[in-house]
């Protein structure tokens, strides 16, 4: 079966679907929101590539993209 996130912006959504969820019977489970530090640093892969990217940077070697030329 395929699992669905969902993110209610606020805690009556959340109790609304948890209030759903209950009475179709869905199991579900509550886990805190994470940021993006943590996500980066979760796998061995990804706190490598980011170490890497900050010593990078501190050498001077990284890129500037100024925001009105991202989407060129």
């Amino acid at each position: 079966m395929d699992i669905i996130v969902i993110h209610p912006e606020n805690e009556a959504q959340q109790k609304a679907l948890q209030v759903i969820l209950d009475g179709f019977k869905v199991p579900y489970e509550n886990e805190p929101p994470s940021d993006a530090t943590e996500y980066l640093l979760s796998t061995n892969a990804n706190k490598e590539w980011l170490d890497t990217a900050m010593i990078e940077a501190k050498k001077g070697e990284g890129v500037e993209i100024k925001l009105e030329d991202l989407w060129k």
